[in-house]
């Protein structure tokens, strides 16, 4: 399975791109943010919207070429389990939606 590595996911986060794709996926779920004031969400999407592609620009910035060396293998290994359970969910949706 090929993973892109994390230096183009943090250039495409530190871009903007995909920045609503993952809020909609850490937050979709989650009671405590669902049952927030709509007040409430819009500042916690807001905030998260500014600080995401902030933060991939400041790793992209301040962590040296080779750390991302070292890391670069554990990132591959996250990524590939996050897709690995993705596939899960979209099978499981589609036997289960019959």
């Amino acid at each position: 399975m090929d993973v892109p590595n994390l230096v183009d996911i943090l250039t495409l986060l530190a871009r903007g791109v995909g920045v609503g794709a993952v809020i909609a996926f850490l937050f979709e779920k989650m009671d405590w943010f669902q049952r927030a004031t709509p007040r409430a969400r819009w500042w916690i999407i807001f905030s998260i919207s500014l600080a995401l592609p902030v933060l991939a620009q400041a790793a992209l910035l301040f962590i040296p070429a080779d750390a991302w060396t070292a890391i670069e293998v554990w990132w591959r290994a996250l990524a590939t389990g996050f897709l690995v359970w993705a596939g899960s969910q979209v099978v499981h949706r589609l036997v289960n939606s019959k």
